[in-house]
């Protein structure tokens, strides 16, 4: 089913996360990697978080558009199927292929002007992500710090505060 613009393939349910995988590298060096030879991606940014995602992410400095790495071998994938740009209107779509933009990327276009994308997108959990891009330049340019807190009991804890809270 064609999603249309700006629709997701389905809502994460839980501690899921919708994430759109980054294209595998086309080359080592100088040498071009054959499709078969190419590593699944386990890079990506974050499209869509479910109710408990959300709070997890939230404790742990993660925002929706984060760009994050996972586990290599966790997750789903499944094919979002969509409208990128919308055309002229038209009656029924006549999509001719284009020429692949990455690596299990798909593209069509049809004569009105729309163009219509077929492309990869992973759910994980939230548990699941190893390092978040995004949140260590937040870090780093000051927006986020980490701060180093007691619990009622005694405890030491870690937690991420922001500027504008």
């Amino acid at each position: 089913m064609i999603m249309g613009k700006g629709q997701l393939p389905a809502a994460p349910s839980g501690h899921r996360l919708l994430v759109r995988p980054n294209p595998p590298d086309e080359k080592a060096g100088e040498l071009h990697i054959p499709d078969i030879a190419k590593e699944r991606p386990h890079t990506g940014a974050i499209l869509a978080a479910g109710l408990s995602a959300h709070d997890l992410m939230h404790d742990h400095g993660h925002q929706v558009g984060d760009m994050i790495w996972w586990g290599k071998y966790s997750g789903v994938i499944e094919e979002w199927d969509h409208i990128v740009e919308e055309g002229k209107p038209c009656k029924e779509h006549d999509w001719s292929r284009l020429p692949s933009p990455a690596d299990r990327v798909s593209e069509w276009q049809c004569r009105c002007g729309t163009m219509r994308r077929a492309e990869p997108v992973v759910v994980i959990n939230a548990d699941d992500i190893l390092c978040n891009v995004s949140l260590q330049a937040r870090i780093e340019s000051g927006e986020v710090y980490i701060e180093r807190a007691k619990t009622p009991s005694g405890v030491t804890q870690h937690r991420i505060d922001r500027k504008d809270q």
